[in-house]
C-alpha cells in the first residue's frame, strides 16, 4: 500500500508540474517547425546514410575511453531511430496512407538490427516497433491487418529470442571470442541462451511484488526494485538529496569536468535492496523518479523536490522541442523519454535537459539542413509538400 501511495502522490505531482510548466513554455519553441518537408525524401536518405556511416566508424574506432569523439557519437547517434521516423513519415505521405513501410525502410531497419546483434542491445531490438507505433499514431495513420499481424509477429520474434539473446550476450565478457565470433555461437545455440537468460530472471527472486515470474515482463517489472526502495527508505530513513546534486554536475560536458563523479546510484540502491552482490559494483538497476524522490526525502522528495524538478524539465524540453507534431525531432524526444521517464529515478531525469536535449536539438538542425544535401547526393527524388504539421501532411 505504501507503494501504491507513493505511486499516486508522484502522479498528482506529474500533473501539477504539467499544468504549472503549461504556464511558463514560450509561444513558440526553439527547434518548431523545422521539419524539412520541402525535402522529405533527401532528408531521410541523408539520415539512413549518416546512420550507417556512423556504425562503420564506431566498429573501425570503437567507444574505449571517456571523453573521446566516439564516446561522443555513442551518446549523439539519434541517426537510427531518427531514419525509422522521417522514413515512416516519408511513406505514409508518399502513399497517400496506404502504406507505413517501404522496402528501403525495412532493409535500414534489418541492418541496424544487424548491428544491435554485435552490441547485444534490447532497446536496438526494440526502438523500430515503439518508433513506428509513436509515429503512426501521430500521423494518424489507418490501421491495415497486415500492420497488426507484421508487428505481433515482428515483436514476439524479438521478445522470444532477440532479448534473451541480448540479455544473456551481454553478459558474457570473458569467452576469448571476438564479437563476430560470440553472436553467430549464441545465434546457433538459441536453447543455451534462453535457459541462461532464466536462470539470470531468477536471481532476481528476492525482490519481487508479484508472486510469479513472467519471462521477459521480469525484466520490464519497474515495481519490484520500487517496492523493495520504498522499504528500505521506510527502515533506514530518507537517503538525502545528493544524488541530485550529482545529476546536476552531470549537466557539465566532460570536456569541461575531466574529474566528474560518476556514482551510479541505480547500483547504491540495488545494493540496499539486496539485488547485486557485494563485489559488483557496475550493474545498474532501474527505478522510478517517485521511488528515488521517496528514497531521497521521504515525504519531503514526493512533494516538494519531484514536481519541482519536473516543472523544471517540462519547462526546459517545451521551450526548446514544443509541439511534437512540427518537427520529427519532437516524435524521438518522445521515443528517448517514454524510457527515461519511468526507469532513469528522479535524477537520472535531470539528463533529459542536458546531453539528451544537446544532443537531440543538434539532430533537428542537421535534419534541417545537412541530411537534404546529403540525401540528395543519393537520390534525385523531391518530394515537396505544405510548412504545416505532421498530420496534415498525410491528408495533402
Amino acid at each position: 500500500m505504501r507503494t501504491i501511495e507513493v505511486y499516486l502522490i508522484g502522479m498528482v505531482g506529474m500533473l501539477i508540474a504539467a499544468i504549472v510548466s503549461r504556464r511558463l513554455r514560450p509561444r513558440k519553441a526553439l527547434i518548431a517547425g523545422m521539419l524539412p518537408t520541402d525535402r522529405l525524401h533527401a532528408a531521410y536518405v541523408g539520415c539512413a546514410v549518416l546512420s550507417i556511416l556512423a556504425i562503420l566508424y564506431l566498429r573501425v574506432f570503437p567507444n574505449v575511453s571517456v571523453g573521446s569523439f566516439s564516446s561522443f557519437l555513442v551518446q549523439a547517434n539519434r541517426f537510427p531511430v531518427l531514419t525509422f521516423v522521417l522514413g515512416i513519415i516519408y511513406t505514409v505521405h508518399r502513399t497517400h496512407g496506404r502504406r507505413s513501410v517501404s522496402g528501403p525502410l525495412l532493409f535500414m531497419i534489418l541492418f541496424l538490427s544487424l548491428s544491435n546483434l554485435l552490441t547485444f542491445s534490447k532497446e536496438g531490438f526494440l526502438t523500430p516497433f515503439f518508433a513506428w507505433a509513436v509515429t503512426v499514431a501521430l500521423l494518424r495513420y489507418r490501421l491495415h491487418w497486415i500492420n497488426v499481424v507484421s508487428f505481433i509477429v515482428g515483436l514476439y520474434f524479438v521478445v522470444v529470442f532477440m532479448v534473451p539473446y541480448a540479455q544473456y550476450g551481454r553478459g558474457i565478457t570473458d569467452s576469448g571470442l571476438s564479437q563476430v565470433q560470440l553472436s553467430a555461437y549464441l545465434l546457433t545455440h538459441m536453447d543455451e541462451v534462453r535457459e541462461g537468460y532464466t536462470e539470470s530472471i531468477a536471481t532476481l527472486g528476492n525482490v519481487h511484488y508479484y508472486n510469479k515470474h513472467l519471462s521477459l515482463i521480469d525484466r520490464l517489472d519497474i515495481v519490484s526494485p520500487d517496492d523493495a526502495l520504498i522499504d528500505v527508505a521506510d527502515r533506514e530513513g530518507q537517503y538525502g538529496y545528493l544524488p541530485l546534486f550529482v545529476g546536476f554536475e552531470n549537466l557539465i560536458p566532460h570536456v569541461f569536468f575531466p574529474n566528474k563523479p560518476m556514482t551510479l546510484f541505480g547500483n547504491v540502491y540495488g545494493h540496499e535492496i539486496g539485488i547485486l552482490p557485494d563485489e559488483d559494483y557496475t550493474t545498474g538497476i532501474s527505478f522510478s523518479p517517485s521511488a528515488d524522490a521517496y528514497r531521497e526525502g521521504r515525504v519531503m522528495g514526493i512533494t516538494i523536490a519531484e514536481p519541482l524538478l519536473l516543472i523544471l524539465i517540462f519547462t526546459v524540453l517545451d521551450s526548446v522541442i514544443g509541439d511534437v507534431r512540427q518537427n520529427p525531432v519532437g516524435l524521438l524526444t518522445t521515443i528517448l523519454v517514454s524510457r527515461a521517464a519511468f526507469e532513469g529515478a528522479l535524477a537520472g531525469n535531470i539528463g533529459l535537459i542536458g546531453q539528451t536535449l544537446f544532443t537531440n536539438v543538434l539532430a533537428a538542425y542537421i535534419c534541417a539542413y545537412v541530411l537534404p544535401m546529403l540525401g540528395s547526393i543519393f537520390s534525385k527524388r523531391v518530394l515537396t509538400a505544405a510548412q504545416t504539421s505532421l498530420p496534415e501532411l498525410m491528408h495533402e
